[in-house]
């Protein structure tokens, strides 16, 4: 039995629905400025500087782009700037990318279960799946685009079209260094259940050299360490515990059986009512990507709330289909017809896929139309006009510290620092050369640009004694914001007491 034009239809309208929804949604709320200098201000300027051909780097972070994580999607992604110079085109491909996914698992499902309903279901299942919606609304991540080429690798793996398996996992591979633990799986995963010996180990080669290559090679030349020299376990702060605790048992099991771990276990598949499960081989490919958030020990890798998973997106509804697959052609305890096992496996795939979308997606289907009304009243409101105005009374190109909040709305320049760096330094430069190569204010400040909700006590002062001194002017001041512009002729001089950690 063949595709059926009207399911064709279907699919392609939901997903162009949820493309418009979502895209829709991430605009307003970097419009009303919920969006953040980590990470959409650091992405964004990263991004920009590329699209300019200078060198990116990113004054948000103190680091060359590069130099953090292994995505060279960024490089692809720059031109896109010429088009259009604006951040928000990057919530709209995010969101475009994002949906894509579906028709494949749409396409390899129908070719597995041979039925129109389920691979509908798995579809919508996956638009609905809330670690996706929630990837989609935290910001902007490159990575974020790995999930529709990791789809594609695995859907031509199965399919045994070799050729593009391997182009879809180079694709894959560049969108983030740590994507090369989970080739390294599929490549086992050819070796143990496939029996696909050279493919194995040709995928096992590949993910190992391009994990040396940019944790030891590529990362290392970019933010500043020896290439020949000693260098770190991680790069990313997230995994010092692990890199400190390699043979550490209790580590182990501490993280694995932590009640965050567990809830994020549960809320992983009870979206997918546990049917991966039935599909172990399937699940093993994604015990990496799942691994290295459980074993980070921080909450917000161990959670469907962040941009963290978007391997588990692609490699568990593949998942998800072998378990349909076992269900669908083993034999039931009772003498079932397979149209009653068709509306079992639909009512299982789609009241779990309702249930956790309501319960943990950030926009739920239920309450989207709400949510998004919502937001374009916030759109409206003085707060938000406020803002705005205040946004506007700075220049293009000139250089500008703001709080956290703001960033994101002048990231477009050379030099956008989040405050209170660089006047003393904040989440500047690697966890391990913190404050490195820090630039200082004098000569790299033309305005500062503050909301006072967004910082501290030990900032608030720094901003006070900045709005007090004669090396500033305010030229605006409203509620809880607060534009400075740097007097061209005076020395910024920032007390002892704020250099002091």
């Amino acid at each position: 039995m063949k595709i059926k034009n009207w399911a064709w239809w279907v699919v392609i309208g939901f997903v162009a629905l949820y493309i418009l929804v979502f895209s829709t949604y991430s605009v307003l709320l970097h419009e009303i400025f919920w969006t953040q200098a980590f990470d959409a201000g650091i992405e964004d300027q990263g991004i920009w500087l590329l699209s300019r051909f200078l060198v990116p780097f990113d004054t948000v972070r103190g680091l060359n782009i590069f130099g953090d994580s292994c995505n060279l999607y960024d490089l692809f992604l720059a031109p896109l700037f010429w088009i259009w110079n604006n951040i928000n085109f990057l919530f709209i491909i995010q969101s475009f990318f994002l949906a894509l996914g579906a028709i494949p698992l749409f396409v390899y499902a129908r070719e597995k279960l041979g039925h129109n309903y389920l691979a509908l279901s798995v579809a919508f299942s996956y638009l609905l799946y809330p670690a996706l919606q929630n990837l989609n609304l935290d910001q902007f991540h490159p990575e974020a685009l790995v999930v529709l080429p990791m789809v594609l690798t695995l859907f031509f793996l199965f399919k045994k079209e070799y050729k593009l398996f391997y182009v879809f996992l180079l694709i894959s591979l560049i969108g983030k260094d740590e994507v090369a633990l989970t080739g390294l799986f599929i490549g086992i995963f050819l070796l143990l259940f496939k029996r696909e010996w050279r493919h194995g180990f040709i995928t096992i080669v590949i993910s190992l050299l391009w994990c040396i290559v940019c944790s030891k090679i590529f990362a290392p030349f970019y933010n500043g360490v020896s290439i020949l020299g000693p260098q770190p376990i991680t790069y990313t702060h997230w995994f010092r515990g692990l890199a400190q605790n390699l043979f550490n048992w209790q580590y182990y099991w501490s993280n694995i059986f932590h009640i965050e771990s567990l809830r994020y276990y549960n809320n992983l598949f009870a979206p997918l009512a546990f049917l991966p499960f039935f599909s172990p081989a399937l699940v093993f490919m994604a015990i990496p990507s799942i691994a290295v958030n459980v074993l980070s020990g921080t909450g917000y890798l161990r959670s469907v709330d962040y941009h963290y998973n978007y391997v588990q997106c692609a490699v568990l509804f593949f998942a998800l289909i072998g378990g349909l697959e076992f269900w669908l052609k083993r034999k039931w305890p009772w003498s079932v017809s397979q149209k009653v096992k068709i509306w079992v496996l639909l009512a299982a795939i789609w009241l779990p896929a309702l249930a956790g979308n309501h319960l943990l997606s950030h926009l739920p289907f239920d309450r989207a139309w709400g949510m998004t009304q919502d937001r374009i009243k916030d759109y409206y409101s003085d707060g938000v006009k406020n803002k705005q105005m205040a946004v506007s009374l700075i220049p293009a190109g000139a250089k500008v510290s703001a709080s956290y909040s703001l960033v994101p709305h002048f990231s477009h320049r050379r030099e956008i620092y989040m405050f209170p760096n660089p006047f003393y330094p904040a989440l500047w430069g690697q966890w391990f050369q913190e404050g490195r190569n820090f630039p200082g204010s004098n000569g790299h400040v033309d305005f500062v640009a503050v909301d006072l909700n967004n910082h501290g006590d030990k900032e608030r002062d720094l901003i006070y004694f900045l709005a007090g001194s004669p090396a500033f002017k305010i030229i605006y001041k409203k509620e809880s914001l607060l534009i400075l512009q740097h007097v061209d002729s005076l020395k910024i001089v920032v007390p002892a007491e704020f250099l002091k950690n």
